[in-house]
């Protein structure tokens, strides 16, 4: 039981940092388009 609560949370915590990194590649993307733009 607490095996698969530490799992859980574990994998809520991945999932998080993942979509974080993820939005922050995309930002920096869109702010390179944007400077080729101007």
């Amino acid at each position: 039981m607490l095996i698969a609560l530490t799992l859980k949370t574990t994998s809520q915590i991945f999932m998080k940092n993942y979509l974080e990194l993820n939005f922050n590649s995309d930002q920096k993307i869109l702010l390179s388009l944007n400077i080729t733009i101007i």
